[in-house]
């Protein structure tokens, strides 16, 4: 309610920011628990509420509670470093600053949190403006010191409660109530010495590239953009936008992905992105990358899926040339932290080996086998697999195979700024990528999938219902595959309305229906369609035979979907209008238009156009070609 109150509220905030601080780097030492956090929550509304979780392995009770319960004492008892502080203190400030700077309207969550905490915590509106000055005001004044005071009377072991929610067998493991507490008792008169870490920080990212320069470029009046060919053979499209005040999406991809890879290095592939994406960049280990970064908007992943290459950045306009940076160096200079690696692999391991498959997990394993085939791509990550195969001398060369040359790469770039802006940054880390070309093509292409009727059912699990999956796959291209998916789209909505009202409102044997329909292109064109539903195992065939009865009344009676389809389409605008208005739409559209060589810039102009002349005879075919045959 004043002033003084917004102190105990900073100090709050940083301390929590300073617990998943040291949770986050803690979990890189290779704990002996899954995963940990601490909280200082107004969990109770009026009252503050210390709350502190460890999720524990089985075989490793003990240790991990043990080792947990330390790291509390260790935190409570020597407080924060003075760098951790100032590292929690530039982020907070600095997110506030762009707030300030890049002011938009408040969302509707936002401004629904800003009265829940008025009405039930007390905490009265506060301008941003305001804001930043308190905080201006009141960080000066805490620093360990003032922290250490504030742990201290959080902190109080006597009073604390324990909950172990765990199965029987790992209940015995620990030993009962009694040996809970001698573990904790133990753990806290453990001799710890203060938390030190340091970090060398370099001065800057990379040295300054001899960049590249604009061979070819053409505006793109359909969707306001300007798309550019360098003379490294990429390709960037840039379409300035407000939507996202202050702010800069760099995105990007290439064909090629895990799908590249032979059977012998498949693994090691889906293992390398993430720990190279951990192990920091070129002069950085991922502490000394963290600290640099602290405070800047600027982030960059370089990702691998299936089918293509790729990677996603933002960043806020005054921070752009750090992401740019950051992109630069990440795929100049990968690095390779052997600890990590280590670490990782050995945690796949052990959760492979103590992880305990539910009936309903082994029965999707079965499915997915009988719908896709079963090959090197799908093969479940055992002990024995990740031994044999995941070689971490392949890491980095495999990653360079990944990205390297730049040749053929595309990045889709959204910014509030203008090209003049941002091409001199666009010449000189992109086009100071490498030149040449790299082998994108794929080693898996045929999909080994069912091309007769099956059943697969099976009585198991512990839920008294049955959960029913009706699932059709087609694998040839009937027309483009812009008109495929707005087909898809339209017929999977007019299904889901008339199975609803069929099944749930006429018989009232379901709560829900679920109908799913999408296809790809690559490796090569399948697409997929799903009708799901939960009911008593002694409906089943009859809501089966009702399905069916309600798609054979599509592909011979279409004129009785007229109603439903004109709901869907209106609904299908209403929600383009909105797509329209997120980055996120634009980006995601215009990266997967040209990955399935889609180019027709003006389908979005025309797509009010195209959606109100689909006919219901049109979905009737679709659905029949789809789902008939």
């Amino acid at each position: 309610q004043t002033t003084k109150d917004y102190k105990a509220y900073l100090i709050r905030t940083l301390l929590n920011r300073l617990f998943k601080m040291r949770m986050n780097a803690w979990a890189f030492e290779n704990p002996s628990y899954k995963k940990a956090s601490i909280q200082y929550s107004s969990f109770l509304n009026a009252t503050g509420v210390l709350l502190c979780s460890v999720e524990l392995l089985p075989g490793k009770m003990e240790k991990g509670i043990s080792e947990f319960i330390a790291q509390q004492e260790q935190i409570f008892r020597y407080g924060f470093t003075r760098a951790e502080i100032e590292r929690a203190k530039k982020v907070i400030y600095n997110n506030l600053e762009n707030k300030l700077q890049n002011q938009q309207n408040p969302t509707s969550i936002e401004l629904m949190n800003d009265v829940y905490a008025d009405f039930y915590v007390g905490n009265r509106f506060t301008s941003l403006q305001e804001e930043y000055q308190l905080v201006q005001l009141y960080f000066p004044e805490i620093d360990s010191v003032a922290l250490a005071r504030n742990l201290a009377k959080v902190y109080s072991p006597r009073k604390m409660h324990y909950l172990l929610r765990a199965n029987e067998k790992a209940d015995k493991e620990v030993g009962g109530d009694m040996t809970l507490m001698a573990i904790i008792k133990e753990a806290r008169k453990q001799s710890l010495e203060r938390y030190n870490k340091h970090v060398s920080v370099p001065d800057e990212l990379c040295q300054f590239p001899s960049g590249g320069h604009v061979v070819k470029e053409e505006n793109i009046p359909e969707i306001g953009a300007v798309s550019l060919w360098l003379n490294n053979g990429t390709r960037i499209i840039f379409k300035s936008s407000d939507l996202d005040k202050g702010k800069v999406l760099l995105t990007g991809f290439r064909k090629g992905g895990l799908y590249s890879l032979d059977s012998l290095h498949y693994y090691t592939g889906v293992f390398a992105p993430s720990i190279i994406s951990l192990s920091g960049a070129g002069d950085f280990s991922r502490d000394a990358l963290n600290y640099f970064l602290a405070g800047n908007s600027a982030s960059m992943r370089l990702l691998v899926d299936k089918t293509r290459t790729g990677l996603a950045g933002v960043s806020q306009v005054k921070d752009m040339e750090t992401m740019f940076q950051l992109l630069y160096t990440k795929w100049m200079y990968p690095r390779l932290d052997t600890a990590i690696c280590r670490q990782t692999i050995e945690k796949t391991i052990e959760n492979y080996r103590v992880k305990q498959k539910s009936p309903t997990e082994i029965f999707q394993e079965e499915l997915m086998w009988i719908l896709n085939g079963r090959n090197y791509t799908n093969t479940i990550l055992s002990d024995s697999l990740i031994t044999r195969y995941v070689k971490q001398e392949d890491m980095l060369p495999l990653f360079n195979r990944f990205y390297g040359a730049g040749e053929d790469y595309t990045f889709v770039i959204l910014g509030d700024c203008t090209i003049e802006d941002i091409k001199p940054l666009i010449t000189t880390y992109i086009g100071g990528l490498p030149k040449g070309k790299i082998d994108t093509d794929w080693c898996y292409t045929e999909r080994n999938i069912p091309y007769k009727s099956c059943s697969l059912i099976r009585h198991t699990g512990d839920s008294p219902k049955a959960s029913v999956s009706l699932t059709f796959q087609q694998d040839s291209l009937l027309g483009e595959f812009n008109s495929l998916t707005l087909k898809s789209n339209i017929m999977k909505a007019m299904l889901r309305t008339c199975l609803l009202n069929r099944l749930r409102e006429e018989m009232g044997k379901v709560y829900s229906v679920s109908v799913a329909s999408s296809a790809g292109l690559y490796p090569s064109f399948l697409s997929r369609t799903m009708i799901g539903f939960v009911c008593l195992p002694e409906d089943v065939d009859s809501l089966v035979n009702a399905t069916q009865e309600e798609l054979q009344r599509l592909y011979e009676h279409p004129e009785s979907f007229e109603n439903v389809l004109t709901d869907v389409k209106n609904n299908l605008l209403k929600d383009f209008e909105l797509d329209k208005q997120k980055n996120s739409f634009w980006t995601s559209w215009i990266r997967n238009s040209i990955f399935n060589q889609q180019e027709d810039w003006k389908y979005l102009t025309d797509y009010p156009q195209t959606v109100n002349s689909i006919t219901a005879k049109e979905i009737s075919s679709f659905a029949k070609y789809l789902l008939g045959t």
